[in-house]
């Protein structure tokens, strides 16, 4: 027996056939549909699907923001209230 076949044979114990659902996120398998939707409702999934956003917004801005600064176009900055500095300015002026 070469060692080709050794190693198969003894890897073979460590592969597991397995049917499910996988949430990729929170890497979380479920073994059934039910049990997947419950994860899916679940405030742990919520928290993590929440972060995931986030994060894709940011990535996202900050994409948007380096396409302008290559373009050589000014961005707007906008205040902590989500305001520009121009639409602050206006309202100043009412």
């Amino acid at each position: 027996m070469g060692i080709r076949s050794k190693c198969l044979r003894d890897g073979q114990m460590l592969v597991v056939e397995v049917s499910g659902f996988l949430c990729k996120p929170c890497n979380k398998f479920s073994s059934s549909k039910e049990e997947s939707d419950m994860h899916l409702r679940s405030y742990t999934h919520y928290k993590t699907f929440s972060k995931l956003v986030k994060a894709k917004a940011q990535i996202e801005k900050g994409k948007e923001r380096d396409d302008m600064t290559k373009n050589g176009e000014e961005g707007e900055d906008e205040g902590e209230d989500g305001n520009t500095e121009e639409q602050l300015n206006e309202s100043d002026k009412l």
